[in-house]
């Protein structure tokens, strides 16, 4: 009876496409098309999640690099002489605890949601924080 029940959409495609004009043989290339376009679909949204997310692993990289270059003594001096030009960047807590495991988490595909609202959560503070100093 599942059998039947599985195979009935099968012959209903069946019949519209042979109703249509379509040979089986044609029918059965049909149908491996959109099987293949499922897989390839999945593929592509893998690839974009994980393009997405080296996106933020740079973001965390660029902040520690930033941290190390303002740490230097040369640059140290610069800031006590210049505050108005030279701000000192902390050390990036927030980035390296919470927005890399997100982001590799999520590149991996464990608990993809809470992640990617977390790395949305940080991008929309740094949007907010830019638009705050414009003002």
């Amino acid at each position: 009876m599942s059998s039947s029940c599985t195979k009935a959409p099968d012959r209903k495609i069946q019949t519209t496409q042979i109703a249509r004009g379509r040979r089986p043989l044609q029918l059965g290339s049909l149908l491996t098309v959109r099987s293949s376009f499922r897989i390839n679909n999945a593929i592509t949204v893998t690839a974009a999640r994980r393009l997405i997310c080296s996106y933020f692993i740079n973001h965390v990289y660029e902040q520690c690099e930033a941290y190390a270059r303002m740490a230097t003594p040369e640059m140290r001096e610069k800031t006590a002489k210049f505050p108005d030009h030279y701000i000192a960047a902390p050390f990036p807590w927030l980035s390296l605890l919470v927005l890399l495991p997100c982001a590799v988490l999520a590149g991996i595909g464990v608990r993809v949601r809470i992640s990617a609202m977390l790395l949305m959560v940080e991008i929309t503070r740094g949007t907010v924080a830019l638009l705050w100093q414009q003002m």
